[in-house]
């Protein structure tokens, strides 16, 4: 599977997983490259993000798809940005360069999301990110922003957090828990039962084990249709998948 193939499996992904989410961490590398691909691919997930209509309890537990009034009137800010692997960034004036520059596709993003809203046409997402992509550089403060329109702007624009993840004693990963608690909503009871078995078989249970360990070394998606020989053995129990 190409790079650009797995780009769209996770684009694919994330637009059915982010509609229902009521906020969405947006995890950038810090530590690699950001050309013009990533690029594209932070820029259509910003968008996913801001279009997300939030979590719908009842009409999951009813097994309705539909959105309610309540959840399209949902806060507007619905998505920060974590700058990882900061430990791995030197010198540490590197890290100011990657916010401001994924900050810049953020806020290019977030004029396009407020001019919609004011005139409302049907605009296909790859141009919403080609635009952006072509134009973000150019764009700064309140340039093409209505007077009306400032103040939701600045309630929009993403909050930004660093983190090393892999060391104990990061104080990045509290502030990233700090604010997801500052973010949750109430909750009813759980919709699946603790005790309900999985609809997966138990290869498919190991098969979904493999792939996180695998994309863990990797730091992308394997393909689901790759073909794997995989051995792994439980107490007495052997699975094979030829």
């Amino acid at each position: 599977m190409g790079v650009k193939e797995g780009v769209r499996k996770l684009l694919g992904v994330a637009s059915a997983e982010i509609q229902s989410a009521d906020f969405t961490l947006l995890v950038v590398d810090a530590a690699r490259n950001l050309d013009e691909d990533l690029k594209r691919t932070l820029i259509s997930l910003i968008f996913l993000a801001m279009r997300s209509r939030g979590r719908n309890e009842e009409c999951l537990r009813v097994g309705r798809t539909n959105i309610s009034d309540s959840s399209r009137n949902a806060p507007l800010n619905k998505f920060a940005v974590v700058v990882n692997k900061v430990d791995l960034v030197n010198p540490k004036e590197k890290l100011l360069v990657v916010a401001n520059d994924v900050g810049s596709m953020a806020e290019s993003c977030i004029r396009r999301l407020l001019e919609q809203r004011r005139n409302p046409i049907k605009v296909v997402l790859g141009d919403l990110v080609d635009d952006v992509l072509q134009n973000y550089t150019e764009e700064e403060g309140f340039d093409k922003v209505h007077e009306d329109d400032i103040a939701l702007f600045a309630e929009i624009t993403p909050e930004f957090l660093f983190t090393a993840a892999i060391k104990k004693d990061d104080e990045g990963v509290d502030d990233v828990l700090g604010l997801l608690l500052e973010r949750a909503t109430p909750s009813m009871d759980w919709i699946v039962d603790p005790d309900s078995p999985s609809g997966m078989s138990p290869i498919e249970q190991v098969e979904e084990i493999i792939r996180e360990k695998i994309y863990r070394c990797l730091h992308r998606s394997p393909s689901f249709c790759d073909a794997t020989k995989s051995h792994v053995s439980t107490d007495c129990t052997k699975y094979e998948q030829f």
